[in-house]
């Protein structure tokens, strides 16, 4: 199986999971039950049934977990000034480093907001660095989740501060810009194809047959 897996001769994930029983099931039909072969059948069958829930379980593709990497980076470094017909030239240095504030989980104590989690629940409280974990450890399950997280975040500053009030502004200006670049992800814009030979597409099968 391991050689066949390495040539990728499994079409799909269901073609393994087929081999794999019939190890377990040829062990169990040469061997009486409870003996040696038997008992070792049965703990490597829990370790594999645990794993392989695990491995379909679904997740983003390569090429959108990178795409949306990509944004976040983009996002952090971006430089909002480009957007001189929003607000003020006084605002705009705020805005400049507008991700500023999404930046880190919020801290109560250390912004004097001490009420900030009796308004927003803990279990709801979202930032950058949150997020960009989440999706680092393939955590999201979709574009659409990783959009909701970060929709959450903004509405949570609204929420908080009012859309009249500074960051209330900034969030405004930050959900546009979230807006933008998640729709040229999902029309393709970042999932441009790979040079040849690369190695990274966003389609592998034998890749997703690969366990550990």
């Amino acid at each position: 199986m391991g050689q066949r897996l390495t040539e990728g001769k499994y079409a799909s994930m269901e073609e393994f999971a087929k081999d794999v029983d019939l190890v377990f099931g040829n062990c169990r039909k040469f061997n009486p039950p409870t003996t040696y072969p038997c008992n070792c059948a049965d703990a490597v069958e829990k370790v594999f049934r645990r794993e392989w829930a695990k491995a379909l379980e679904k997740r983003l593709s390569w090429v959108e977990k990178r795409s949306l990497q990509g944004l976040m980076t983009t996002l952090v470094k971006d430089d909002m000034s480009v957007y001189p017909n929003h607000y003020t030239c006084t605002l705009l240095i705020v805005l400049s480093a507008s991700s500023f504030v999404f930046r880190e989980p919020v801290d109560p104590i250390l912004l004097g907001i001490p009420t900030y989690f009796q308004v927003i629940p803990k279990k709801d409280a979202r930032d950058l660095r949150t997020i960009r974990q989440k999706l680092d450890t393939d955590r999201y399950d979709s574009t659409e989740a990783f959009e909701a997280d970060m929709d959450l975040m903004i509405q949570n500053a609204l929420t908080f501060n009012g859309a009249e009030s500074e960051v209330g502004q900034i969030a405004l200006v930050v959900r546009d810009r979230v807006k933008d670049m998640l729709s040229n992800i999902k029309s393709g814009g970042n999932g441009k194809k790979r040079k040849e030979g690369d190695g990274k597409g966003a389609s592998q099968p034998t890749k997703k047959l690969k366990l550990g």
